[in-house]
């Protein structure tokens, strides 16, 4: 009896990790992203069943998963999955959330339509929300860096701007060392946009710092000078007038007093400007923001 409780017990310890070895958790499972295919497909057949509720659920589910989708997902079907879920909602009588979800279908394709299937009635709203739409003006989103990247299913071609109806979108990115994300960003009416995909763009803020301070020293250290020598100057006094008016060589004194003066104004003038210059790119500097990081360096409300 005791043999077999001890051996009833090493079975519960060693199947767990049995499933770790082979790579398998609950939780890895748990994160698996819904198959969008069959997601829609499940849809349609709660609503066939008239299962309203398990229809939401699954819509919410795939909805949600969206960003996890191991390859660009197909834009009809991303918009028969926006257009399905505000079906749902209209058949529940949520009709805010009907429009919001026609709203996503709609911004993703214009001219789509609505499947036939979902009833006249869901179609009326589907238009009056698509008139809204088209009201709007678009936006635009220009993608830079070197990942690969997807707008709604459609690929992005880089540092090209994109135009967009207003309202949200998905955003999916592959580089070429990592797996595949993505997550929903907002274009505002008219808002034109640039999202750096991949590598953060090269921090300039310690440049333009570094380049500010030397030009700033060096303008100060030349009106240093050009202060220095007007000092100079100031402290011959009456003495250097009087032997520079009785010298033989007059005229060749005042050309040379008169060169000295001109130089002096040249560092003067020289260090006023490298001081403003330095002084200019510090400035910079400090408005500028350090590149974000997100895999993805970011500009703009998501």
């Amino acid at each position: 009896m005791h043999q077999k409780t001890l051996h009833s017990t090493f079975l519960s310890l060693a199947f767990p990790v049995f499933l770790i070895v082979l790579g398998w958790s609950p939780r890895a499972e748990a994160q698996e992203c819904v198959n969008l295919t069959d997601a829609l497909n499940g849809i349609h057949k709660y609503l066939d069943e008239v299962m309203l509720e398990e229809a939401r659920s699954l819509a919410l589910q795939a909805q949600r998963q969206l960003a996890c989708q191991p390859e660009p997902v197909n834009p009809l079907l991303l918009t028969s999955l926006y257009g399905a879920s505000g079906a749902v909602n209209f058949f529940l009588g949520e009709e805010k959330a009907a429009r919001s979800n026609f709203q996503l279908a709609l911004a993703t394709a214009p001219t789509t339509a609505l499947d036939a299937r979902y009833g006249e009635e869901a179609g009326a709203l589907v238009e009056s929300v698509r008139a809204e739409v088209l009201e709007q003006p678009g936006g635009k989103l220009t993608i830079t860096g070197k990942a690969s990247a997807w707008i709604d299913g459609q690929p992005s071609i880089p540092d090209q701007p994109i135009q967009l109806a207003a309202g949200q979108h998905l955003l999916q990115w592959k580089s070429d060392t990592a797996v595949m994300a993505g997550r929903s960003i907002d274009i505002g009416p008219g808002e034109s946009r640039t999202l750096h995909l991949g590598e953060p763009p090269p921090n300039q803020r310690p440049v333009y710092l570094a380049s500010g301070g030397a030009l700033a020293l060096a303008g100060g250290t030349l009106l240093a000078l050009a202060s220095r020598k007007v000092n100079e100057f100031d402290e011959y006094g009456e003495e250097y007038s009087g032997a520079l008016e009785s010298s033989e060589n007059h005229s060749d004194a005042q050309e040379d007093l008169q060169s000295l003066v001109q130089k002096n104004h040249a560092l003067a003038i020289s260090g006023s400007v490298l001081g403003l210059a330095g002084v200019g790119l510090a400035a910079v500097a400090m408005t500028q923001s350090p590149p974000g990081s997100f895999g993805i360096s970011l500009a703009g409300k998501w």
